[in-house]
């Protein structure tokens, strides 16, 4: 799914797979007020994408997410 945003919104090749996720800890957060169910998404990326771009990121990502 997050791959499938990226793709759409940033017009990366198919192929192109670098995701990291790293596994977290409620102590590694600092308000300790978040559930178990609680998602983190961040995205880092070079300057240049248009804000066009950045904008369906997200609305990609919120759409996709809440399905």
């Amino acid at each position: 799914m997050l791959h499938s945003c990226m793709v759409e919104a940033l017009q990366f090749p198919s192929g192109k797979k670098f995701h990291r996720f790293f596994p977290m800890t409620k102590k590694i957060f600092i308000l300790q007020v978040r559930t178990e169910a609680y998602t983190v998404i961040e995205v880092s990326m070079f300057e240049g994408r248009t804000v066009d771009a950045k904008k369906q990121l997200l609305k990609l990502l919120f759409e996709r997410l809440n399905r």
